[in-house]
């Protein structure tokens, strides 16, 4: 799993070495971007619905706080922090539940990388409700549809990053540091023009030295 680099071209940088390099992805990689901070999640273009049920019913107890769910199914779960607590003063209003977790993962520098994910999205309805007392509820909910997802993880392969490589500069004029080999034009360069500068040589041809 790997970062295709570009380097920036922007004035006052002069390319010293490949323009394209090759980035392995690393918890503490050259581009300063800790492998934890990328964005990772479930790609919602390759979510898919591979399965449907219907008239789904769970129990739950809690408080105005807080609510407990005891789920027809476990992965319903994925979908709780999507739904406030139930009490009698919201106990009629349709709740919607809908979220992932990984499903199947890998070690990438030392970091849990989710390959695939699963998950759920359904309504929540309160069919019943009984006071407990002191401010405590439990009762049942209904889900008229109980969808069942998954979906695959964002791919990093490929994914561009811009790369501030140290020693990589570019300016409008080439510099030359090392002794340079002039052609038989070349050769009759003033040593005192400056580079980029036009001149004629004596035979009239219009030459610019780089």
């Amino acid at each position: 799993m790997s970062f295709r680099t570009k380097l920036d071209y922007s004035d006052n940088r002069q390319i010293q070495q490949r323009p394209e390099s090759l980035t392995v992805l690393s918890g503490g990689t050259v581009f300063g971007m800790p492998f934890n901070t990328l964005i990772v999640g479930p790609n919602l273009s390759t979510s898919a619905i591979t399965s449907t049920m219907y008239s789904v019913a769970s129990t739950f107890s809690g408080n105005s706080a807080t609510t407990v769910y005891n789920w027809y199914d476990p992965i319903m779960q994925t979908g709780y922090a999507s739904l406030t607590a139930i009490t009698p003063s919201n106990s009629a209003t349709t709740q919607y539940g809908s979220g992932y977790s990984g499903a199947s993962f890998t070690t990438i520098d030392g970091n849990t990388v989710a390959l695939s994910y699963v998950g759920s999205n359904y309504d929540l309805r309160c069919s019943d409700i009984l006071d407990l007392g002191g401010g405590d509820y439990s009762g049942t909910v209904v889900s008229t549809t109980l969808n069942y997802l998954s979906a695959g993880t964002l791919d990093f392969t490929g994914r561009t990053i811009w790369v501030d490589v140290s020693g990589i500069t570019r300016t409008q004029n080439l510099i030359i540091s090392n002794v340079p080999v002039y052609s038989n034009n070349a050769a009759a360069i003033s040593a005192g023009l400056d580079i980029g500068t036009v001149y004629r040589t004596s035979t009239g041809q219009l030459m610019i030295r780089y």
